[in-house]
């Protein structure tokens, strides 16, 4: 499970790098503090510099490193802050107004998803962060959850890391 954390944390860090390297995207974009909220979201969701660069470039990488068995529930790049730019489809849902609970479960892309559970492994500069969380449901019910967290780094700074989360 370690390796495919590695190697989605890899394809993440060599697929920013191409940006980099093309000028597509500046370092002052991917590590920056400046997360501009989006009007009328609620939970917050926020808006970067990089935003659009990081909507196309990781879609593809979350899909391929998405398959697999065990299956993994979730395969997330996250910043050093777990800035949240891009989720999973059926979770990166258009916010209801109104609707907060709602929102919080299906619109958990360009969010700052900032629990401690979340920021030891967004922040992990190991080669590798495991540990296990207790994960709530809608239904109440709560389920263990083994995550792993793999760095990014950037020429040498620490964007995040790329978490993944499994049923165990």
């Amino acid at each position: 499970l370690i390796a495919r954390v590695k190697a989605a944390a890899r394809d993440v860090s060599e697929a920013f790098e191409d940006g980099l390297a093309t000028a597509e995207v500046t370092m002052d974009e991917l590590i920056t503090t400046e997360y501009r909220p989006i009007d009328g979201t609620n939970p917050v969701q926020y808006d970067t510099t990089a935003l659009a660069f990081y909507e196309r470039v990781l879609p593809p990488i979350l899909d391929e490193h998405r398959s697999g068995d065990p299956t993994p529930l979730f395969v997330l790049p996250q910043d050093r802050n777990a800035f949240c730019p891009v989720h999973h489809p059926e979770l990166s849902k258009p916010q209801r107004a109104g609707m907060v609970d709602w929102n919080d479960l299906n619109s958990r892309n360009r969010r700052l998803l900032d629990r401690w559970q979340t920021l030891i492994g967004a922040r992990n500069a190991n080669p590798h962060n495991i540990r296990v969380y207790i994960r709530h449901q809608p239904d109440g019910a709560a389920i263990p959850i083994l995550m792993i967290s793999c760095p990014v780094f950037l020429k040498g700074a620490l964007w995040g890391n790329v978490q993944m989360g499994f049923h165990f």
